[in-house]
């Protein structure tokens, strides 16, 4: 019995030499542990041929835990494509796919290997960042990858559902913009609300009250009048 690596599906995953390997001695080793009897019937005549699979979906196709898996591990992120990516093995005898032992899919890998996947040239903007998502086991992460001449480079030993996912960068106006709004923001919270203004006297208020000062310097000199009259006639 031997493993073979016949590839990769599309052109738009790639993986090295090396980690090809990896895949082929891992696919071996999961057809020998889980299809012991079918393999028994044809003694030590047969291979195991490996390849990866990568498959565009859309949200329809996915799951709506996994959906919220995907938000949830990075929800300052927008998800721009969703994939399905695994690793499918036939066994072969004479060169033929044995029936039943056709397109089986190996669900992890013996060691983890690095996978490179072409960013959609539809999601590629000026200043964007991109980062690769995974949902395994319940749980949404985001991978450790890097990007370089439109792909984007990542780990991994295990195959279900993934994403890329992008941030936009912010800009300079958009940023001068934000931190006036929380200026005005700032200043309107910490006026007082309730305010009382004492307005200054006017002419008019002014003018009222003459008639009454006039009134009293009348009544002083009427005053003073009598007492001298009294006065004068002692």
């Amino acid at each position: 019995q031997a493993g073979e690596f016949t590839g990769t599906n599309v052109d738009d995953i790639s993986v090295s030499g090396t980690d090809a390997d990896v895949i082929s001695k891992s696919a071996l080793s999961y057809i020998q542990n889980n299809y012991a009897e079918q393999l028994a019937a044809l003694g030590d005549n047969y291979t195991v041929s490996s390849r990866l699979v990568l498959s565009e979906q859309t949200a329809n196709d996915l799951a709506s835990d996994v959906k919220e898996a995907f938000s949830s591990c990075a929800p300052d992120a927008t998800v721009g494509k969703y994939y399905d990516i695994s690793v499918q093995a036939d066994v072969l005898q004479d060169g033929n796919v044995v029936e039943g032992l056709g397109s089986l899919t190996v669900p992890a890998l013996d060691s983890e290997i690095q996978l490179s996947v072409n960013i959609p040239a539809d999601l590629k903007k000026d200043g964007r960042s991109f980062m690769m998502l995974h949902y395994h086991n319940g749980k949404g992460t985001v991978l450790e990858s890097s990007v370089t001449n439109d792909t984007i480079t990542f780990k991994t030993s295990a195959f279900s559902p993934y994403a890329i996912a992008y941030k936009d960068a912010v800009s300079t106006t958009q940023s001068n913009s934000a931190a006036q709004n929380t200026s005005v923001k700032n200043t309107q919270s910490t006026a007082p609300k309730n305010t009382q203004s004492t307005a200054p006297k006017t002419g008019d208020e002014v003018s009222g009250m003459l008639p009454a000062v006039a009134a009293v310097i009348s009544f002083c000199v009427l005053a003073a009048a009598v007492y001298m009259r009294k006065r004068h006639c002692r």
